[in-house]
C-alpha cells in the first residue's frame, strides 16, 4: 500500500485533475494517509492517455515497486473528470498486453 499511496499524490500525476481526493488505508486500524486539503488541484485539461503512459513509465515498474515480475496483480484506478482530451488507444492497449487490472471512475 505505501507503493500506492506514493502513485496516487496528485503532484506526481501529469494528467490534470479538477477534483479533490483523500486516501485512507485500512485493515484493522484505520489511517488517513492525506486529506482533501493536502493538495492544490490542477489544471491543464484531461489527457488520460498521458496520464496512463506516465504511469506505466513511472510506476509500474520493479524500481517502483512493482512486483508483476513476481506474479502480483497490477491494478489500475483512473479518477477522470471526463472525456480525455487525447488518445488513450496506445497505453490502454499497453496495460492490457501487460495484464494490469484497470478501473475507471467518472467523476
Amino acid at each position: 500500500m505505501r507503493t500506492l499511496n506514493k502513485n496516487l499524490q496528485p503532484d506526481k500525476i501529469a494528467a490534470g485533475w479538477r477534483f479533490k481526493f483523500a486516501l485512507t488505508q485500512y485493515s484493522s486500524k484505520p489511517r488517513t494517509e492525506f486529506h482533501l486539503n493536502t493538495y492544490p488541484t490542477l489544471g491543464g485539461g484531461t489527457r488520460t492517455g498521458l496520464g496512463l503512459d506516465f504511469l506505466i513509465r513511472t510506476h509500474l515498474t520493479s524500481a517502483a515497486g512493482s512486483r508483476a515480475a513476481d506474479g502480483a496483480a497490477q491494478v489500475v484506478l483512473a479518477l477522470t473528470d471526463g472525456r480525455s482530451q487525447d488518445d488513450v488507444a496506445e497505453p490502454a492497449q499497453a496495460l492490457r498486453m501487460a495484464g494490469v487490472e484497470v478501473f475507471a471512475v467518472g467523476v
